[in-house]
């Protein structure tokens, strides 16, 4: 017979081989030695062939055999050590000169008066903004073409029926003491483009001015002047629009 006909043979004879308890249990014992073979890359079935045609031929020593073998699998390639993560893309809280947070300027700084939110900017707020990297506005009609902004920032749940709040004040070129300041409001009860109406106030140098926001929830305020940033007040007033109706 030739080699090619070795294949037929081991074949034939895992079928006509009977199994019982006492063959199970001697297999069963080798096992253990089976597999630290073949994890270690060595000829597992040429060394132990008994066991690998007993495998073949019997379910229940399979079925041994691949759960021993996928604990051996887990322990032997676990790490030793579970790695530290590198969280040095999560930022804390910038700090003014005084230690004094961001969070805890904004704190301080936000105003609620009846329905109306008022955030009344600082000296320090505006430091603190400044001196921190910023992230650009994420607005859905953004032009590529628009410069980086001066000051970006963003407050989460101000108020009870606001749900985020978003100042940017881009500059004005060619003009460098004026910026344009867009204003955008998202609410809680409500989500664009259902955000009109909404009645936003800014007060720069004493003087009031008045505007509503777009479907959008954006607000514009053109021709502010940049040394007015330092002592901004914006006001919102998210129970002055009137939802769209369809």
């Amino acid at each position: 017979m030739s080699q090619h006909d070795k294949p037929i043979r081991q074949l034939a004879q895992i079928l006509t081989t009977p199994i019982d308890e006492q063959s199970c249990q001697s297999y069963l014992d080798t096992i253990e030695d089976y597999i630290s073979l073949q994890l270690a890359d060595e000829d597992y079935q040429t060394q132990l062939p008994d066991v690998a045609m007993h495998l073949d031929s019997c379910v229940s020593c399979a079925e041994a055999y691949a759960l021993l073998y996928e604990a051996r699998v887990a322990e032997t390639y676990q790490p030793t050590s579970i790695p530290i993560p590198d969280l040095s893309f999560l930022h804390t809280a910038p700090a003014d000169s005084d230690g004094v947070s961001l969070s805890a300027l904004l704190q301080g700084s936000l105003e609620r008066v009846g329905t109306r939110l008022r955030l009344i900017f600082s000296q320090k707020l505006f430091d603190a903004l400044t001196s921190t990297p910023s992230t650009e506005p994420t607005l859905a009609f953004r032009e590529s073409s628009e410069p980086p902004s001066l000051i970006n920032l963003v407050v989460e749940n101000p108020s009870p029926g606001v749900a985020n709040m978003q100042i940017t004040a881009y500059a004005n070129p060619p003009d460098a003491s004026v910026c344009t300041l867009r204003i955008q409001v998202a609410l809680i009860e409500r989500d664009w483009p259902d955000l009109a109406d909404v009645s936003v106030r800014i007060q720069v140098h004493n003087k009031s001015r008045q505007t509503k926001t777009d479907p959008w929830g954006e607000a514009l305020f053109e021709q502010v002047p940049i040394d007015a940033l330092t002592h901004l007040q914006v006001e919102i007033d998210p129970c002055d629009a009137t939802p769209t109706t369809t």
